[in-house]
C-alpha cells in the first residue's frame, strides 16, 4: 500500500435491535416485543404504531430471533423457531376453500414473522415421505402446526404426538375436529338449518342432502340435524320428507364438473348415471336439493341440465362454500350457497396456535363461526 493512501471508513454494519425500535417509540422493550409478536393484549393502534417504527428503522426480527435461540439453547431452554407447519390435502392448490384459510393465517403469522412450512398428510398418497412426517417437524423446526381439513385428519394428529422432536406442541385443527387439538370450526347445522329453511319457505317439502362420507363412512351428522330441525320446525316428519343420498366420488374442484359434461354427444348419457339424477327419476317428490359442497352442485347442475330437468323451475339446489360460482349468460353468479367464513377460520386458527405456543397451555375452542346464506337464482318457489 502506498504512503499516502487513506483508509477506507468502516461501514457501520450494527443491526437494528428491539431497544432502538422502543427508544423510537418511546415504549418499554418488552412492549415493543409483545406488539411484534401479534399479543392480543397490546391495543391495535399502539401496535400499528410499533410496526410502522420497526418498518422505518428497518428492524430484522429473524436476526434478533436467532440470536435469542442461539442464546437459549447454550443455557439449555426451549428454542422457538418462529415456524408453524401446514398440513393440506392433495387438492389444496385447486381449491380457493383452502386458499381463503390460508390468507387468513398467513394475515396473522406473517406480520410478527412467523414463517409457514407446508406439505402434505402423512396419510396422504401424494406425501413424499410416506406415513412419516417432513424432516423439519421430526426435527424440531417447528413450534407447532395447523391442519386443514379432510375426511380423517386422526393419522396426521397421532403421528404429530408419537413424534419426540413434536410432542405435546399445539395443533389447530380448522373445520374437522380432532380430539386433543385446539378446534375451530363453523356452526355447520345452523348453516343447514337456514338452507333447509330457505327451500321450506319456497313450498319445497321433500329435500335432499347429497353428501360425500367421511373416511370411517359416517355422514355429516351436524348439517343433517340442521336439515331435520327445519324440517320439524316446518311440522314436517324427517324420516318421510329428508331423502340422504350418499356420493362415494370425492368432486372437488369446477374442473371436475365442466370436464364431466363437456363431450356434448355423451353428455345425456353420464348424466344419467349420475347418483342423484337416478334417484330423483326414481323419486319425483323430491324438489329441493342441498349439496354437500359448491361442486357438488355444479355437477348436479350440469347433470340435471342434460336430463331436461331445470334449476330453479324443477329443482331448487343449494351449494355449500360459497367459492365456486354457476355463472349465467352474463357471468353472474346462479348459485345459491352457504357463504363460510374461510378467511376468519385462518385467522382465528393462527391467534388460537400462538396463544398455545406462548403459554404452554391449549385455549379452548372458540363457539363455531357463523355463516352466511347467499340467496341467488338456482332456488324459488317449487312448481307444482
Amino acid at each position: 500500500m502506498k504512503p499516502d493512501a487513506r483508509r477506507r471508513p468502516r461501514r457501520e454494519t450494527r443491526s437494528i435491535t428491539l431497544q432502538d425500535v422502543a427508544e423510537r417509540c418511546g415504549l418499554a422493550k418488552a412492549t415493543v416485543g409483545f406488539a411484534l409478536r401479534g399479543d392480543p393484549r397490546i391495543k391495535p393502534e399502539t401496535a400499528e404504531r410499533i410496526r410502522a417504527a420497526a418498518a422505518e428503522l428497518g428492524y430484522d426480527p429473524s436476526r434478533q430471533d436467532w440470536a435469542r435461540r442461539l442464546s437459549l439453547r447454550k443455557s439449555g431452554r426451549e428454542a422457538p423457531t418462529q415456524t408453524v407447519y401446514l398440513f393440506f390435502p392433495h387438492a389444496f392448490y385447486r381449491m380457493a376453500f383452502y386458499t381463503r384459510m390460508l390468507n387468513g393465517l398467513l394475515d396473522v403469522l406473517m406480520p410478527i414473522g412467523y414463517s409457514l412450512t407446508t406439505g402434505y398428510r402423512v396419510d396422504d398418497a401424494q406425501a413424499p415421505f410416506g406415513r412419516r412426517l417432513p424432516p423439519v417437524v421430526r426435527s424440531g423446526g417447528v413450534d407447532g402446526a395447523v391442519l386443514f381439513p379432510q375426511w380423517d385428519d386422526r393419522p396426521t394428529v397421532q403421528a404429530l404426538r408419537a413424534d419426540p422432536a413434536f410432542g405435546e406442541k399445539p395443533i389447530v385443527c380448522l373445520v374437522v375436529p380432532v380430539p386433543g387439538c385446539v378446534n375451530v370450526r363453523m356452526d355447520e347445522e345452523r348453516a343447514a338449518y337456514d338452507s333447509a329453511s330457505h327451500l321450506l319457505d319456497r313450498g319445497h317439502r321433500h329435500l335432499l342432502h347429497l353428501y360425500h362420507p367421511f373416511s370411517n363412512g359416517t355422514a355429516p351428522k351436524e348439517r343433517i340435524e340442521g336439515v331435520r330441525r327445519a324440517l320439524r320446525d316446518c311440522g314436517l316428519d324427517p324420516a318421510k320428507h329428508l331423502h340422504l343420498l350418499e356420493n362415494d366420488t370425492d368432486w372437488h374442484d369446477a374442473l371436475q364438473a365442466t370436464s364431466e359434461y363437456a363431450d356434448g354427444l355423451h353428455a345425456p348419457a353420464k348424466a344419467r348415471a349420475h347418483p342423484l339424477i337416478r334417484y330423483l327419476l326414481s323419486h319425483r317428490e323430491v324438489t329441493g336439493v342441498l349439496a354437500m359442497n359448491d361442486a357438488y352442485a355444479l355437477h348436479a347442475y350440469y347433470a340435471l341440465r342434460h336430463v331436461g330437468l331445470k334449476v330453479p323451475d324443477d329443482i331448487g339446489l343449494i351449494g355449500f362454500d360459497d367459492v365456486i360460482p354457476i355463472p349465467d349468460a352474463r357471468g353472474r353468479n346462479l348459485l345459491t350457497s352457504v357463504r363460510l367464513p374461510l378467511e376468519e377460520l385462518g385467522r382465528t386458527g393462527a391467534r388460537l396456535l400462538l396463544e398455545a405456543i406462548r403459554s404452554g397451555r391449549a385455549p379452548r375452542d372458540p363457539a363455531p363461526l357463523p355463516a352466511q346464506l347467499m340467496v341467488r337464482a338456482s332456488t324459488g318457489p317449487r312448481r307444482a
